[in-house]
């Protein structure tokens, strides 16, 4: 029992000095660009092997993609489109707080704005509840996602 409270101990230590890190390192600058940099590479270096960064598009489409490894490299491009859907995989997901909570509102919102339609596929059942509870599922869960799931269950949500 003390080992776990130890591991749980080490595990929350861990998390508050990434978000110390990642507090910091982003409001030192509002340079969109290099808040986006910014973000790549905690990505990369914490939560994952590499990470991706799509930003909205801009003026003329244009939509600036940025990628890094575990190096800590970035490589920033950009590219022509004009995305009518876009697919955000939650298969990974283990955890969501309100952070992550309203981030998700925000892509909603930019989404919807843009005349785009957002598509949540591979929720794990603690995120349906969450969105359920909060009263935002039927909001940000379009019924083509939920078909996607293959699980039936799922669409009564959705009504």
């Amino acid at each position: 029992m003390l080992r776990e409270a130890q591991h749980a101990l080490a595990r929350e230590q861990e998390r508050a000095a990434f978000l110390l890190e990642a507090s910091s390192v982003l409001t030192a600058s509002l340079n969109i660009d290099r808040c986006r940099e910014a973000t790549v590479q905690m990505a990369a270096r914490h939560l994952a092997d590499a990470a991706v960064v799509v930003a909205p598009a801009g003026r003329g489409r244009r939509m600036p993609i940025f990628y890094s490894d575990s190096s800590g490299a970035v490589e920033q491009r950009s590219v022509n489109a004009d995305p009518i859907l876009v697919h955000l995989d939650f298969s990974g997901l283990t955890f969501l707080d309100s952070a992550a909570l309203s981030g998700l509102l925000l892509i909603h919102r930019r989404t919807s704005q843009s005349g785009v339609q957002l598509h949540l596929d591979h929720r794990p059942r603690f995120l349906d509840r969450v969105l359920d509870v909060t009263g935002l599922f039927a909001h940000v869960v379009s019924l083509d996602s939920e078909a996607e799931t293959a699980d039936p269950s799922r669409l009564d949500h959705a009504t």
